[in-house]
């Protein structure tokens, strides 16, 4: 008796799961979602290694320009320093302004804010240290520092990058596959 009733409903069932495809299409779209998660992943970890590697690179140049920049600085007339000071600043300015797109890149696919690049560089030494006397007393006085030229630089070039950036849509305001937002 419960066969009856029971064989057609089942099929019924079976029928119409099957039948119209919402199974499969439920499926399909698990796979499709489950490859561009991977996807997504996979170029987050391009996108770490890379700043990793640009990281390593910038931190074993900057003791050296530290180094050459207080030279410099020390020794207007010092041709060769000058040079050495000019490329090296404009090596590491290149790379932190490649790491610093990136992680806009990278902030953007995971939805979170930017993490600038720090520069750890020292302020420069104070230049033209005098005692001056005024009213009897003494005073140590020297000229206004001068700003890093490295972060000057790095300064201007995210200014940069957050002016092309402004406007442009983030992951969640793009449309959807498939029409629906």
């Amino acid at each position: 008796m419960v066969l009856n009733w029971a064989v057609p409903c089942i099929c019924f069932i079976v029928g119409a799961v099957l039948g119209t495809g919402a199974l499969w299409k439920f499926l399909d779209y698990r796979n499709k979602s489950n490859a561009a998660s991977r996807e997504q992943t996979k170029l987050e970890k391009d996108y770490y290694e890379r700043l990793y590697g640009i990281q390593n690179e910038v931190s074993s140049e900057l003791v050296r320009y530290i180094e050459v920049r207080d030279r410099h600085f020390a020794n207007h007339k010092d041709y060769q320093t000058q040079i050495e000071f000019f490329v090296l600043m404009n090596k590491l300015a290149t790379f932190i302004g490649q790491y610093n797109r990136l992680e806009v890149k990278l902030a953007q696919l995971e939805r979170r804010n930017v993490k600038w690049f720090v520069i750890p560089v020292p302020p420069l030494p104070p230049a033209n240290v005098r005692i001056e006397i005024r009213e009897g007393k003494q005073f140590l006085v020297c000229d206004p520092p001068i700003p890093d030229p490295l972060r000057a630089r790095v300064s201007e070039d995210v200014k940069a990058i957050i002016e092309s950036y402004e406007g442009q849509p983030t992951p969640s305001d793009k449309p959807k596959p498939g029409g629906s937002p």
